[in-house]
């Protein structure tokens, strides 16, 4: 069981800290390819111009998932997840195991890439550098590089992430 947990961790982690100088430096550049992919996507009229924001908007959220996740504010952090997610029921005891196991977050976020995208469906592929301390002595700290998918989808108009996963 600990080591589905681990798993678990590893792919929901992604979307809690990416530091301040991540953001700025690489957050840009991420939202600029996105863009550009969306723009001719749009330019070929496959989806509405209104979703060329779209990188930004879920980037953005990225980043607020963030500063929950640094707060270890649970409730806060699973706002960021859909009605209809599958994690969004299991959240809680999922995210205070967490926090009684690992402190210490260093997540920088690598890239991210638009797979997909419509009106109410976006799905991601995410890179991202993982460290965290264990507060077990016995058991290793996490620290490597991950890729994850991530979807999103809207609800009451509002992006929201629906999954997460390797």
């Amino acid at each position: 069981m600990g080591f589905i947990r681990l798993i678990l961790l590893l792919s929901f982690l992604y979307l809690s800290v990416l530091s301040n100088y991540s953001c700025k430096k690489s957050g840009d550049n991420i939202k600029e390819q996105s863009t550009e992919t969306i723009k001719q996507s749009t330019e070929k009229g496959s989806v509405s111009e209104d979703l060329t924001k779209l990188p930004s908007v879920l980037f953005d959220i990225l980043i607020r998932h963030k500063k929950a996740y640094e707060k270890e504010d649970i409730d806060s952090i699973l706002s960021f997840f859909a009605d209809i997610s599958p994690f969004k029921s299991q959240g809680k005891e999922f995210y205070q195991d967490l926090f009684e196991r690992y402190d210490d977050w260093k997540l920088d976020l690598i890239g991210m890439e638009m797979k997909s995208f419509s009106q109410d469906y976006a799905e991601t592929e995410v890179t991202i550098n993982i460290e965290a301390r264990s507060k077990n002595p016995k058991l290793p700290p996490l620290k490597g590089e991950a890729l994850h998918i991530v979807e999103f989808t809207k609800e009451n108009n509002k992006w929201k992430i629906y999954s997460s996963t390797y």
